[in-house]
């Protein structure tokens, strides 16, 4: 069976048994808050009622009494019998003010001064008393927010001589409403609090901790302990479910042990193919590093060969039309190639180009780009660099090439080397790429055609003047 993992302990308030008896005590006890939601709410309604069912019987009471007095029109009676009943009987009740309105709703009497009389009835509560038949009320907070009963009672004695209103304080009623809803408040916790610990310590026993067993197990083969199992000692759905685990546990283990075994004899092959790809692979990438490195180079002088530097151009040129930034090219021409190469031979001149591309490389800046555009012809590129400062680099480069001393064979002395530049710059000269090299071209022959050795910038003039090569 291999061996057995004892449970591992499990944080209770993460655990299956406390969410489910969390669950079902939540249910308790939301069902429990709405019926005693439900409870108080009638309680309060029967609480109110009663307050109100007094407050009726003590105006009616008196009603009898001040529909005689007002019968025979005797204020002063009525003034009397208010001021007895708030006195004697009033004042257990929460009386506040009762005062007596005649059929229009104007004010015939008044409980005493003092205390009394400070509540009266708001108008609209005074027109409808008037007009009603049978008692009304209402419950209001007044400015000092008080809980207020207003209760109004017609006063009839074969006619309606009038009507009662009395204002009661509300506050015991409200007081013992709000001693109700905490009372019971804590008896639905304590009920709920109880059952959960039931159903927790049931659930527990019963049905979590078995599943607590089947997931260590699950854990411990998840971490590569293939050989866990778990004991169940039941007859059930759980013991049924711990039974199949076992057996899948054992499968499971055969089958990684025989995988293994395959693995390692598939990855001893696989090394030994791997050794033999990243040999190929380094050669492959030192081939296509050299063949990327061909395609763009210029086999003569190592230099940038014209149509990458058609591509960059094109590139660059529209960065700068969006940045607005300055681009200059020169055109650098070798002065009397042709002569040399009739005088000295192919390879005399190859080896000029070579020494001309390199004297330009290290004279220029590394953000500068050169290129062999043909023949004996480069092209440079100067990025984010205006005319003039390009024409400076200009004759920088021509004096760079005139001093150098150039080999012209194996034993042959010395030869003087000159190159001509012309200068044509974005935006001033020209406004797409293709132009810039056409009056770069041109300011070079008005270079050679002044004399050679020297850097021309395009102007317009040059625009209406014909050069030929030479």
């Amino acid at each position: 069976m291999g061996k057995t993992v004892s449970p591992k302990r499990i944080p209770r308030s993460s655990g299956i048994g406390f969410r489910l008896a969390v669950l079902s005590s939540s249910v308790v006890l939301l069902v429990m808050s709405v019926a005693g939601y439900l409870l108080v709410n009638l309680q309060q309604t029967v609480l109110m009622e009663e307050a109100v069912d007094r407050a009726a019987a003590l105006l009616g009471t008196l009603a009898v009494p001040c529909a005689g007095a007002a019968a025979v029109g005797d204020t002063e009676q009525l003034d009397g019998y208010l001021a007895e009943i708030a006195q004697a009987g009033g004042r257990h009740m929460g009386l506040i003010s009762i005062t007596m309105l005649d059929y229009r709703g104007r004010l015939l009497a008044n409980s005493a001064d003092g205390v009394f009389g400070l509540v009266s009835a708001a108008k609209s509560f005074r027109e409808r008393a008037v007009k009603a038949k049978q008692p009304i009320w209402r419950r209001f907070e007044d400015v000092q927010a008080v809980p207020v009963l207003e209760l109004s009672m017609p006063v009839v004695s074969g006619l309606r001589w009038g009507t009662l209103v009395a204002s009661f304080d509300m506050r015991p009623v409200e007081e013992r409403i709000y001693l109700l809803r905490w009372m019971l408040a804590l008896t639905l916790l304590g009920v709920a609090s109880t059952m959960g610990v039931v159903l927790y310590a049931g659930l527990s026993r019963i049905v979590v901790t078995p599943i607590r067993r089947l997931a260590q197990v699950a854990e411990a083969m998840e971490q590569g302990d293939l050989s866990a199992r778990i004991e169940i000692d039941s007859e059930d759905e759980l013991g049924l479910a711990a039974g199949a685990f076992n057996k899948m546990g054992a499968e499971l283990q055969s089958y990684t042990q025989s995988l293994e075994r395959r693995v390692e004899e598939r990855s001893a092959e696989v090394r030994t193919k791997n050794e033999e790809l990243e040999v190929l692979n380094a050669a492959l990438k030192g081939a296509v590093t050299n063949l990327e490195t061909l395609v763009v180079t210029d086999s003569l002088t190592e230099v940038h060969n014209r149509r990458h530097f058609n591509e960059v151009l094109e590139f660059e040129f529209r960065r700068s039309a969006r940045s607005q930034h300055p681009l200059t090219l020169m055109m650098v021409d070798v002065d009397n190639f042709k002569s040399f190469n009739d005088n000295f031979g192919h390879q005399a001149g190859d080896e000029i180009l070579r020494h001309v591309a390199q004297v330009l490389q290290d004279t220029l800046r590394s953000t500068d780009i050169l290129a062999r555009y043909g023949g004996e012809e480069f092209v440079v590129l100067l990025l984010d660099t205006a005319g003039t400062r390009g024409e400076m680099i200009g004759d920088k480069l021509r004096e760079a090439v005139e001093s150098f001393s150039f080999p012209v064979g194996r034993n042959t002395p010395l030869a003087q080397v000159t190159v001509s530049v012309g200068v044509a710059s974005f935006p001033e000269d020209a406004d797409d790429a293709q132009l810039l090299v056409e009056r770069a071209d041109q300011a070079m022959y008005a270079a050679k055609a002044a004399g050679r050795n020297r850097v021309e910038v395009w102007t317009e003039e040059l625009e209406k003047q014909e050069f030929s090569p030479s």
